[in-house]
């Protein structure tokens, strides 16, 4: 891809060529993670369409196609792996650096928060976390994403990071319990724009349909913990597709 876009590339930022190349470290950023084997492993699957303009064999146009994300690692990693390299470049960002953009959203060094410390792996060879969020950060603003959206971007990934820090307790019957002042909850609940009460619902509640009735039941603690997490990987790929949808548009003919 980047030997088609350099062949035939007429320099600029805001050239189709540009915004293929941008659209790398995009989608590397939240869809590669460091396993064992590979520090920058993809893992999801991706398929890119180039069109080509034939005289002059310039770039006129893409379309990524992406696939199997793997969800369950946005809340579990194995020894000596990492998640999402956008959590840490989010984290690395604020906590080195003090990006300014990111105030508020209580982000903190990556090993604070339980959905990314797992694997006990914070940093990666030849990796500088903090300067690959800034070509994150670059490369969106080259495919279209304006700053009201990477904020509203920025607060998602931060929220998920609070979320699997809300802890869940259990009464003796262990139903599930959550304090309506965990600071996890409240800053997640803020960055998501609901209400805590609601978010403690979501988590804690189960809603039964018996034919034209809708029940409410309690979750037991390790129902809740499930809930959280399905909450989490939802939300993440959610934000996956939303930005391939974004990359896509940004690609497409005559953009």
């Amino acid at each position: 891809m980047r030997y088609f876009a350099v062949v035939g590339g007429s320099g600029g930022e805001n050239t189709m060529e540009s915004r293929v190349l941008a659209s790398n470290p995009i989608m590397e950023a939240f869809g590669n993670a460091k396993t064992t084997r590979n520090n920058n492993s993809s893992r999801f699957g991706k398929y890119i369409a180039i069109q080509f303009e034939k005289k002059h064999h310039s770039i006129t146009g893409a379309l990524v196609y992406t696939y199997l994300l793997e969800k369950s690692r946005v809340v579990f990693q194995a020894e000596e792996e990492r998640s999402y390299h956008i959590f840490y470049q989010l984290c690395a960002a604020f906590y080195e650096t003090n990006d300014p953009e990111l105030e508020g959203m209580g982000l903190k060094h990556c090993m604070e928060f339980n959905y990314i410390n797992q694997g006990d792996a914070p940093l990666v060879d030849r990796m500088d976390d903090a300067e690959e969020f800034r070509e994150t950060n670059k490369s969106l603003t080259i495919c279209g994403v304006d700053d009201e959206k990477r904020i509203s971007l920025w607060k998602l990934v931060a929220a998920i990071l609070h979320i699997g820090n809300i802890t869940i307790g259990k009464s003796k019957g262990d139903e599930a319990q959550l304090k309506d002042d965990d600071p996890a909850l409240v800053q997640a609940s803020e960055l998501m724009g609901i209400e805590a009460k609601d978010l403690t619902k979501w988590l804690t509640k189960a809603l039964i349909v018996a034919g034209k009735d809708t029940l409410q039941k309690n979750m037991s603690s390790g129902q809740a913990l499930a809930a959280r997490d399905a909450f989490a990987k939802w939300i993440y790929a959610s934000v996956f597709d939303w930005l391939v949808t974004q990359v896509n548009k940004s690609l497409e003919v005559g953009a």
